[in-house]
């Protein structure tokens, strides 16, 4: 997954409360429990159903379900569902095992849409009903492209701010895939009703087409969006982090020609106006950035962002203080 840059270890980490699970390159997956008086993590063993596959995403959600996503070499991927609040320790559980068509590579999840979205080595974004426990449906992220490329880093993401007061809760949500060529693809889904929740029986909003975010010049390693204010990081093996702005909305500048461009630059596979008014604009880009870049975190109001590296250092960029003047 990493090559010789990651030091042959850890693969995928999830934390809840004092739950802590790990998984490496040894395979499976190991359960621990955090003593914050100790400062030390005590073992309570091997998560049951894995075996020696190679668990390459691990997710816990708000009910407790634990969401192991497994690369096993083979055509096939599996996601494994486990619970954490089960009187069964994780080491004798038989967990909920969800065939898909590809190796998963990265996962993400989203208590709001009850979704589960997995990036595979075979291009594509295979989404789970949280709520169902089951394969809901397929994204061949290039297909306009006729691309191969993986699906390195994927996020279910809430474009535009999180509520409006005037006009009631956004539900704007959306699936970004990051491939192994650089490239990145969003796709709208369909809420259900009133809520955020996805139609399980039709989850893509097939009324908006895709979009294409400018892309990288190496593998998107990492997708990470901030939940109230419509910001979205990205990061790559070239280096770089992107900050993305996905509240533009074209249609405040209808009677503008250069904005009616900028809408169709980023349409796909078509020169019709897009179905929709949110368009993801770069706000800034740091460069030169990280040796081998692995993953990015952001709190929900956008004011911290960490990352961390194959040069075995986290970097935290706090912007939570007041501007000097």
């Amino acid at each position: 997954l990493y090559g010789e840059f990651d030091g042959g270890g850890t693969t995928a980490v999830a934390i809840k409360g004092d739950s802590v699970i790990s998984a490496g390159r040894e395979g499976g997956a190991k359960a621990w429990r955090l003593d914050a008086d100790k400062g030390e993590l005590v073992a309570l063993g091997d998560v049951a159903g894995l075996g020696g596959k190679q668990v390459t995403a691990l997710s816990i959600d708000a009910e407790g379900r634990l969401w192991a996503g497994v690369y096993d070499g083979t055509f096939e991927g599996s996601v494994y569902r486990y619970d954490l609040f089960d009187p069964a320790p994780l080491s004798q559980q038989t967990p909920l095992h969800i065939k898909l068509p590809s190796g998963v590579l990265n996962m993400a999840i989203s208590d709001e849409t009850a979704l589960v979205a997995c990036g595979t080595t075979g291009g594509t974004v295979e989404l789970i009903s949280m709520e169902k426990g089951l394969h809901i449906d397929s994204w061949k992220v290039n297909a306009v492209t006729n691309s191969d490329t993986h699906v390195r880093a994927v996020e279910i993401f809430q474009a535009g701010k999180a509520s409006d007061e005037e006009e009631g809760s956004n539900k704007n949500w959306c699936v970004i895939a990051g491939c192994g060529n650089g490239s990145m693809r969003m796709r709208w889904l369909q809420t259900d009703g009133d809520t955020a929740v996805v139609d399980p029986d039709e989850p893509f909003d097939n009324t908006k087409l895709p979009l294409v975010v400018p892309p990288h010049n190496g593998m998107v390693v990492s997708l990470t969006g901030c939940r109230q204010n419509g910001l979205l990081v990205s990061g790559s093996q070239d280096g770089t982090l992107r900050v993305y702005d996905f509240c533009y909305d074209i249609s405040a500048e209808d009677d503008d020609e250069s904005s009616e461009q900028y809408a169709t630059e980023y349409d796909v596979g078509s020169d019709d106006p897009p179905h929709v008014d949110i368009h993801p604009v770069i706000l800034y880009q740091l460069a030169g950035y990280k040796v081998w870049l692995s993953s990015i975190c952001v709190d929900d109001k956008g004011l911290r962002l960490v990352t961390d590296g194959a040069d075995n250092t986290v970097v935290v960029h706090d912007y939570s203080a007041p501007v000097r003047e």
